[in-house]
Parts: C-alpha cells; sequence; structure tokens
C-alpha cells in the first residue's frame, strides 16, 4: 500500500476524528521498523491537518527515534519492564536500546504518553510497575496508560493451530488495577486503563 493510499484511507474518517478529537496512528508491530515510511505518513497527515501519534517499543537506532518521532503530534511509549533480565527473558532482546531511546523521545518536544501491559506473573507487582512509573516522571513524562492482559489472540492462535504462550496466564484483577492506578497517581501521574 503506498503512502497516499494510507492518507486516502486517514481521510475518509476526517469526521470522526474531528468529533472524538482522535486521528491517526501508526502501530505494530513496529513503525520504526520502516522509517521512511513512516515519515512520509506522518507528514501527510500534518499536512492534511490530522493529528497523528507513533505507537513503539523503541527498538530501533537512535536516529531513527529521532527522525520518526519528531514528525508525531503523540508519542505512545511501550515500557514493559525495568529489569532488563526479566524483559529479555519476555521479549527476546534486553531493554537498555529501549530505555535509552526513551530518554531520547523525551527531549523532542512531542507530547509523550508511557503506555505499559500489565502481564500477571511478568510485570503486575506493584514494586514493578512503580518503577516504570517513577522513570516516566524522570523523564519529565506525567502521562499513564495501563494495558491489562487480555486472552483475545487465544481463538487467533487456536484458528492458526499455533500454542498461545499466555494462554494460562489470568486476567489482572479489576482491585489491583485500581491499586495500581492510586499508587501511580500519588507519584503525580495522569492514569488511564486502557488504550
Amino acid at each position: 500500500m503506498s503512502v497516499g493510499a494510507v492518507l486516502d484511507e486517514v481521510e475518509r474518517d476526517r469526521i470522526f476524528y474531528e468529533h472524538s478529537g482522535g486521528g491517526m496512528t501508526l502501530s505494530g508491530g513496529e513503525p520504526l521498523s520502516q522509517p521512511e515510511f513512516a515519515v512520509a505518513l506522518l507528514r501527510g497527515a500534518r499536512a492534511g491537518g490530522i493529528h497523528a501519534a507513533v505507537e513503539t517499543a523503541g527498538w530501533a537506532e537512535p536516529a531513527t527515534v529521532s527522525e520518526v518521532l519528531i514528525e508525531a503530534d503523540l508519542i505512545l511509549y511501550d515500557l514493559k519492564h525495568m529489569d532488563s533480565a526479566k524483559h529479555l527473558a519476555a521479549t527476546g532482546v534486553p531493554n537498555h536500546r529501549i530505555l535509552r531511546n526513551a530518554e531520547l523521545a523525551s527531549q523532542l518536544d512531542v507530547e509523550m504518553a508511557v503506555r505499559t501491559p500489565v502481564v500477571p506473573g511478568f510485570n503486575d507487582k506493584l514494586d514493578d510497575i512503580m518503577a516504570i512509573g517513577r522513570f516516566a516522571l524522570g523523564l519529565g513524562i506525567t502521562d499513564m496508560h495501563l494495558l491489562p492482559y487480555h486472552k483475545y489472540g487465544v481463538p487467533k492462535y487456536a484458528n492458526l493451530r499455533r500454542e498461545y504462550q499466555l494462554g494460562h496466564t489470568p486476567v489482572p484483577a479489576e482491585k489491583h488495577l485500581l491499586t495500581l492506578v492510586r499508587e501511580l497517581e500519588s507519584l503525580g501521574l495522569c492514569v488511564r486503563v486502557g488504550g
């Protein structure tokens, strides 16, 4: 699909963006893995007066982070864990590059929010979530989104005859999520549950 075709599709929904305050979001996979395409889309959205966000896990070269994210109106930056060994075990990559790129992104003068999936048994302990919140505040970021783990992918994997690795992971309890929100807010963060 070409940049023009994507922007034409985005334009068709302009009336919804104008009423909702939304816009176009480049999401995953990973938008930073196609920097030229992402930059062209973001510039096209800006030229058309459409708000544009980029959701990223930050796994890219620093030059790519700067080149792409400076073109966005909003950066939705995924941070999964502050412990590099635990991050590596769960995702296959350490988090050093991701954290350095979060610092870089926070200096771009673009609105930024940290998004954290809350996955029981991986990062749902209060200390884990608070460490991410403190890191965000240290970068001057005050918006944090908690994304509760869900099982929406289970049927998709079954249809593909693939094993769903987190199939036995429970969804986070609402009471626990409320505790996480309250504690993060006590740090001075504005917290939202869900994307």
